[in-house]
């Protein structure tokens, strides 16, 4: 599988030369429906969650932010762990 024809291979979205893979793909606002960021940063829920919010890793190019909460109505992206 490639990135967008660019011809870099993501191995189906898990891996990449062995260092995790995480695609910028931003996040849905939570009232408005708005999307945001798309292509500069990464969203992804945990599984900490606490009524109706709930903890999230945060990806820029320069940096991650681990261990954000927010309100659970944001559409972050899930990311899938192999079994």
């Amino acid at each position: 599988m490639t990135a967008s024809g660019s011809g870099t291979n993501v191995a189906n979205g898990r891996t990449y030369n062995n260092i995790a893979w995480f695609p910028a793909a931003g996040y849905r606002y939570g009232v408005s429906g708005v999307l945001n960021v798309v292509g500069n940063s990464g969203y992804y829920w945990s599984a900490s969650v606490s009524d109706t919010y709930a903890k999230y890793l945060r990806i820029f190019m320069s940096n991650v932010y681990p261990n954000y909460t927010s309100n659970r109505a944001y559409s972050f992206s899930v990311r899938c762990v192999q079994e």
